[in-house]
């Protein structure tokens, strides 16, 4: 006999989308290999910060606070470069990668604009941070 419906197990990704778990298996296993390694991270209604960095809920992708430039990332290389401590050289390699978005804006006048509001806002919030 089929099992009713209500007792099949729910795969609903709406509590958790996927980029917010690829992020936390990426980080259960840094703790695996690493229990001393720090993986601290806060989660907000669109994305989730890990030190100092930006990562969409609903995709893989990720950036730094005060960055507009989004940057594709894998399970495996995320895990490799959060072990290594090299974040910054895996976000500036993974800009480059065919599946990272193009990050072309047709108003270049509003980018510079919006990039300069962004660092000049991460500079306060890591004057906030620090105090």
């Amino acid at each position: 006999m089929n099992k009713s419906f209500r007792s099949r197990p729910v795969f609903s990704n709406k509590k958790r989308p996927l980029g917010h778990m690829k992020l936390l298996k990426a980080l259960e296993q840094v703790k695996e290999i690493d229990p001393e390694k720090n993986c601290l991270w806060e989660e907000k209604n669109s994305y989730t910060l890990f030190s100092d960095y930006v990562f969409a809920r609903t995709k893989t992708r990720f950036r730094p606070v005060g960055v507009l430039d989004w940057a594709h990332y894998t399970q495996a290389t995320l895990r490799e470069a959060i072990l290594n401590d090299n974040l910054d050289e895996y976000y500036k390699k993974m800009l480059e990668d065919e599946r990272s978005p193009t990050n072309v804006w047709e108003d270049k006048h509003k980018e510079v604009e919006l990039k300069t509001y962004y660092a000049d806002r991460k500079k306060y919030y890591s004057k906030q941070r620090g105090a």
